[in-house]
């Protein structure tokens, strides 16, 4: 068979749980073991799909794991690319980090174990398809300038979002901290990105962005006695229907959306990193000097804090969501509270 290339690179006709890979019960069950012990998450046997690929057009209703539709494979249809290798923008960040998550040496590392170890078998079945970079590069290398298509910028999304009140109650020093933890939360809220794909990421990512602020603002302790980092640990707040969501077991269906919203925030220069405690976990924040360094943290933490005080703190609403006047205001970079009157 021709080997069928999605828009991000994947090797349709090779994954296993493609619809002419996935026959008997015995390709089910060697399919939810391999994605399980090489990539590092597992699908019960009758929950795995068989799915028609990337290159099925929508209107013949395909079978796909995203219901919701591929963002990359919405990039590339926007731009009117056959894959994502056919854009001027390639190789954009999301899909170099998507097409480089899984490849032998990294499958290798993982499971500690030498990259030769892994069965050429397996290794052709449960990783190669899914090494995007590699299968996109070789498809770039054999266009001409005329297969290339422009990448459509897309326009920045219009969120309803406050300005910073200029007669805020803070000392004169603390303004330019408050007013970087400001734009940190509009830039969040806006998503401005060069491609549709990460806008697309961004905009479903908000919500654990916001959260993960607003929870280690809110219940975060500063580490010896403010060296710049915020830590939460499971032994003080691990109980805490707010904070559940932000340890999330691997095989859970959140552990991608709550990490990656966390890795998202990096690039804004908020560092975070997890580890353990006493027995249980322990999750830190600190700030680098383009988020405005440990001034800019701890005031994110005394707005997050004015904000409960007045309004209340906010109810878990379930897949990673909190609810709530407090949480909607700082969603919406409202400083209101700061003012002389607020």
């Amino acid at each position: 068979m021709k080997d069928l290339i999605a828009k991000c690179g994947v090797n349709c006709s090779r994954c296993p749980s493609y619809k002419n890979n996935l026959v008997t019960s015995r390709d089910r069950q060697r399919c939810s073991d391999g994605w399980h012990k090489y990539l590092g998450f597992r699908l019960s046997p009758e929950k795995l799909l068989c799915c028609d690929g990337c290159h099925i057009p929508n209107e013949m209703k395909p079978v796909r794991y995203y219901r919701s539709g591929c963002r990359f494979r919405k990039c590339a249809e926007r731009n009117g690319a056959e894959t994502c290798a056919h854009c001027s923008e390639f190789p954009c960040e999301d899909v170099k980090r998507s097409g480089t998550s899984f490849t032998r040496e990294m499958v290798a590392a993982r499971l500690g174990i030498r990259a030769s170890e892994i069965p050429e078998e397996d290794y052709l079945s449960f990783i190669e398809p899914y090494e995007g970079m590699k299968h996109l590069e070789a498809i770039r290398a054999s266009l001409s300038s005329g297969d290339i298509v422009e990448n459509r910028r897309p326009a920045p999304i219009r969120a309803k979002l406050a300005d910073f009140p200029e007669d805020a109650r803070v000392r004169g020093e603390d303004i330019a901290s408050y007013k970087h933890v400001h734009r940190l939360l509009q830039v969040i809220s806006s998503a401005p990105a060069k491609t549709f794909a990460r806008q697309h990421l961004l905009k479903n990512r908000k919500q654990h962005m916001l959260g993960f602020l607003w929870l280690m603002g809110c219940y975060g302790e500063m580490q010896n006695g403010g060296s710049g980092c915020l830590v939460l640990d499971s032994a003080k707040h691990g109980t805490r229907p707010q904070c559940k969501w932000l340890v999330i077991e691997r095989d859970n269906s959140l552990h991608t959306a709550v990490r990656q919203g966390a890795d998202l925030l990096k690039e804004h220069g908020v560092d975070w990193d997890y580890g353990s405690r006493g027995g249980g976990w322990a999750l830190r924040l600190s700030f680098k000097k383009k988020a405005g360094g440990s001034a800019s943290l701890k005031a994110l933490k005394r707005y997050a804090l004015a904000l409960a005080k007045k309004h209340g703190e906010p109810e878990y609403a379930g897949s990673s969501r909190l609810k709530g006047k407090a949480y909607d205001l700082f969603s919406k970079a409202d400083m209101r509270v700061l003012q002389k009157d607020g």
